[in-house]
């Protein structure tokens, strides 16, 4: 519903969030109580997830549970960067582009782990639809989109070339040329010397 759960609650945060993600698996208790509660004795963390899990069941969280498991079913999940980039409120400068940018989660050495590998995985994922989706809207010459999507692109993978170069295309298309060489010199300066130059077709 209208409920919010951030990451200013760090566990609760945690929990929710690797549930979501292996959403239609039955996770066992016990991996989730080693992935965020290591470093208790079996009684403590046992009795830390219960916890956990009913300040989840107080929100409303959907879960299924048995003495063994906990699921959230597929049906009950909605992931942002499953889907295709098409929000129309997303502006060049927004920030808080990419995968859950700036949170860590419990400083627990397999959850670190898992969120590391889940980012990168869903960052690989998300490139792929934003650049499926700059290359329809360059396709239909829709300018704003172009920008928009681009410099999205490149506020979580700022060495994208495509994006570099489809947010410099548009910017000479609409007039800010000084603008446009000053992406692809930032571009070719961020890469280092020894990098060939980019430059825009005539």
């Amino acid at each position: 519903g209208e409920k919010e759960v951030r990451p200013n609650a760090p566990m609760l945060f945690a929990a929710l969030l690797y549930l979501c993600v292996e959403r239609g698996r039955r996770v066992p208790r016990a991996a989730l109580q080693e992935l965020l509660f290591p470093e208790t004795d079996e009684r403590s963390g046992a009795h830390s997830l219960r916890q956990l899990l009913y300040k989840l069941r107080h929100l409303g969280v959907p879960y299924e549970t048995s003495t063994n498991d906990v699921l959230l079913t597929t049906s009950d999940v909605v992931i942002d960067t499953d889907a295709a980039f098409d929000g129309p409120t997303t502006a060049p400068g927004d920030t808080g582009i990419g995968v859950l940018p700036g949170f860590h989660g419990p400083a627990t050495p397999r959850f670190r782990a898992w969120l590391d590998d889940y980012r990168s995985t869903a960052e690989t994922a998300l490139r792929t639809r934003l650049l499926k989706r700059l290359a329809h809207l360059r396709d239909r010459g829709d300018h704003a989109g172009t920008h928009r999507v681009a410099s999205a692109i490149r506020q979580f993978d700022p060495f994208n070339e495509e994006a570099a170069l489809a947010l410099a295309e548009v910017l000479a298309l609409t007039g800010k040329k000084v603008d446009a060489l000053k992406v692809l010199e930032d571009y070719s300066a961020a890469l280092g010397p020894g990098t060939e130059a980019l430059r825009l077709a005539p």
